[in-house]
């Protein structure tokens, strides 16, 4: 009877410790995606205490908003996958948009260089992106597989 208990207990015992393990890489899995960027004016100095808004189109609420730091730099973290709009406002200039950022799982998105215009704040400059954005930031790249790509994988 001794004996049963003590293997009953190591069974469970290296259950336990075979669960935990298992769950770690659980931890590093990376669901969501960053931008970055800069901010200058005409002459090409860096602007530091700009406002930006995060906007997530998909959804048409404000995701995050951020001010730039003494360096014109802006960081996003941990955004959802989805279609985002920047919007740049400082007194003085005019207020930059740029609509259509396309933000994937585990991205590292580096926008181009938002420049402002002096200008009142009445004034505004609204960008399209009709270009494919490239991660600049990291190699790393990922996404969704669906249901029809899936039986075409080869391992």
């Amino acid at each position: 009877m001794l004996l049963k208990k003590r293997h009953l207990r190591t069974a469970l015992s290296l259950l336990i410790v075979h669960v935990c393990l298992l769950s770690v890489p659980l931890l590093a899995q990376v669901t969501s995606g960053t931008i970055t960027g800069v901010v200058q004016d005409a002459t090409g100095a860096v602007i530091p205490g700009v406002q930006l808004t995060l906007i997530n189109q998909d959804q048409g609420v404000t995701a995050r908003q951020t001010v730039t730091n003494e360096s014109g730099l802006y960081l996003f973290p941990s955004l959802p996958a989805a279609t985002y709009t920047v919007t740049a406002e400082l007194p003085g200039f005019k207020t930059h948009k740029k609509t259509d950022i396309k933000l994937f799982v585990n991205d590292r998105l580096g926008l181009p260089t938002i420049v402002l215009e002096v200008g009142s704040q009445t004034d505004s400059v609204t960008v399209e992106a009709a270009t494919v954005q490239l991660e600049t930031v990291s190699a790393d790249r990922s996404g969704v597989i669906t249901g029809t790509q899936f039986p075409d994988i080869r391992i």
